[in-house]
């Protein structure tokens, strides 16, 4: 007997239940089987002994001076960029597709 005709003849129930019960039953034996895969294939890391000599010396600086100059000089400029790029409205001329206008390079529409 066919899986169609099991189905017209109101067995749909059954071989739905059949189904998804072999699905579930091969995503447990397929869960068992990673698991002991992934016992068998881990190392054990070993765990360093504390030494017995005296701790390392930690230094702080004495002064918060925040970031340098140059470090604000970058970032101003990106936002300046990034700002900048949010104003250019793009060109009614031109027409841009969904790559340029995403910042991708893609190559130029074509002129009509």
């Amino acid at each position: 007997m066919t899986a169609w005709q099991r189905i017209i003849d109101g067995d749909g129930l059954q071989l739905t239940l059949m189904g998804m019960g072999s699905v579930f039953f091969a995503l447990a034996v397929l869960s068992v089987v990673m698991s002991a895969v992934g016992r068998w294939f881990t190392r054990e890391v070993p765990v360093p002994q504390p030494s017995s000599g005296p701790p390392p010396e930690v230094v702080l600086p004495s002064e918060d001076t925040g970031p340098s100059p140059q470090i604000i000089a970058a970032i101003s400029a990106a936002l300046a960029v990034d700002l900048a790029m949010d104003e250019v409205p793009p060109s009614p001329a031109i027409p841009l597709n969904a790559w340029q206008l995403s910042g991708r390079r893609a190559p130029p529409a074509p002129k009509f």
